[in-house]
């Protein structure tokens, strides 16, 4: 009997241990440990590649450019933390089970040239393998179709029935904002179908990410599958 209440004990020190988000810094902290236990993730993304399906050297350049949250941070410990928690989200979509994702990314995210043209060839690529997944869609907006104010939000879905969705909006130079207000969320649900009917289909989205590689003069389309970590 002593041995089960040891046991017992030790599973709940265990679990109010604070997860890894709390080691890192990150511009959306209360964000990450939903995302951890998420079934699901929709996310709308009108100004730049998704964090889960960034490559590393791209998701460098992209916190080298974020002055704005720093919050008094290095540039240096700002894309150190970035980096690792980085590291850490993407883990999700190789987890059993996996991280359901469903993107709708703007052509103008793909094309704004975020870092020089090899780290930018190198994400296409990335991004190419990642749609490949079977846990991962990735649907491409056209430049006119993408409504001109509409900033970008992320949609996380629970497993568990009694956890109601949590709806992310994007807010310049400040944190995003949460709620899980019924009305809302199933506004975003049928906003996040609306998005879909104006984008291209799952393979002419990979076919326009494969013709921005060649259109950068990339010789070859061998290193799918490699482009980095």
């Amino acid at each position: 009997k002593g041995g089960v209440v040891t046991a017992l004990l030790e599973l709940v020190q265990r679990a109010r241990k604070p997860g890894w988000w709390a080691a890192e810094y990150y511009p959306h902290p209360h964000y990450l440990p939903w995302e951890n236990g998420a079934a699901t993730l929709h996310e709308y993304a009108p100004t730049r590649i998704p964090e889960l399906l960034r490559e590393e050297m791209y998701e460098h350049a992209a916190l080298a450019a974020d002055t704005t949250r720093r919050s008094g941070r290095s540039a240096e410990e700002w894309i150190k933390h970035g980096l690792t928690a980085r590291s850490f989200r993407r883990y999700r979509l190789s987890d059993t089970p996996p991280l359901q994702l469903h993107a709708v990314i703007t052509e103008d995210a793909l094309r704004r040239p975020v870092a020089d043209r090899e780290v930018m060839v190198q994400q296409w690529l990335y991004l190419m393998t990642a749609m490949r997944r079977n846990n991962v869609t990735v649907r491409v907006l056209p430049t006119g179709a993408a409504p001109p104010r509409l900033r970008g939000f992320r949609l996380l879905g629970f497993a568990e029935p009694d956890e109601p969705a949590r709806l992310y909006r994007d807010r310049p130079d400040r944190e995003s904002t949460e709620t899980t207000a019924g009305p809302v969320i199933e506004r975003a649900c049928l906003l996040f179908d609306q998005l879909l009917v104006g984008c291209w289909s799952e393979i002419e989205s990979l076919v326009f990410v494969q013709y921005l590689v060649q259109s950068a003069g990339s010789p070859t389309l061998a290193a799918v599958g490699g482009g980095g970590s």
